[in-house]
Order: structure tokens, then C-alpha cells, then sequence
């Protein structure tokens, strides 16, 4: 959970590689996160001019970030790290709930493409009687 706030330096990975040296001492992660922000994106996504927003050297020297203290700064990334991991534990539970449902389904009724319990078929048509007015 400690950033490395002896760093004094960091790094940004999109399609290029940018190094930033910030003027004070940073926790990285804390940048990490902050570059995920609404803010942040948007100031990296602002138009440019062409169709495919690129973010330029005068973009990244003109983008602006809250620096709180750095004790500040461990503490905030360390709670989103903390709830960074519990959405994708809950991703995963969900993509499991979800494999369950359906293997207590084929369980019950077998395979509908299959048909591995040999359902008899019938049409919907004249099999379902009319219970709205």
C-alpha cells in the first residue's frame, strides 16, 4: 500500500510514454488514480483539431492536478486501490453467479440448443390462452 514517494519522477503509458518530474514529492499511485478522473480525461481528451484526441507535450504541461499533501496523497490512493480490488472481486463474483444460473438451468431443463432431456416441442400459437382484455 506505500507509494514511493522518494520517486521524483513517474510515468503515463497510452500510446506513448510520457515522463513527468514533478516539482514536489508525489505518491504515483495517487497520479495513477488521478489521471482517471473526469477532470483529468477530460483535459487529455480536449479537442485538438483532429478526429483522434492526442495528448501533446503543451497538453500534459498544461494539465492541472490537485496535489494534497503527500501523506494525503498515500492515504487517498491506498483507499482506491482497496476499492479498485473489491470491483473486481465483485466482477468476478458476479461472472460466477452468472455460471452458476446457468448450470443449475441446464441441470433442470438440459440444454435447450441439445435438447438433452428430449422436450416434446409444441407451437406458442393456440397453446396459450388470451388473459389481457
Amino acid at each position: 500500500m506505500l507509494c514511493r514517494a522518494t520517486y521524483r519522477s513517474f510515468y503515463y503509458k497510452d500510446a506513448s510514454v510520457l515522463r513527468f518530474s514533478p516539482k514536489q514529492e508525489v505518491c504515483s499511485k495517487f497520479i495513477k488514480h488521478a489521471f482517471r478522473t473526469p477532470e483529468i480525461l477530460d483535459q487529455i481528451h480536449a479537442g485538438s483539431g483532429s478526429t483522434v484526441g492526442t495528448y501533446t507535450i503543451n497538453r500534459a504541461i498544461s494539465t492541472r492536478i490537485g496535489l494534497p499533501l503527500l501523506p494525503e496523497q498515500i492515504r487517498i490512493a491506498a483507499i482506491l486501490d482497496q476499492a479498485d480490488a473489491l470491483r473486481a472481486k465483485r466482477r468476478e463474483s458476479l461472472a460466477q453467479l452468472d455460471n452458476l444460473t446457468q448450470s443449475i438451468f441446464i441441470e433442470m431443463f438440459g440444454d435447450p440448443v441439445t435438447n438433452s432431456m428430449g422436450w416434446g416441442g409444441k407451437k406458442i400459437k393456440g397453446n396459450i390462452k388470451k388473459h389481457c382484455k
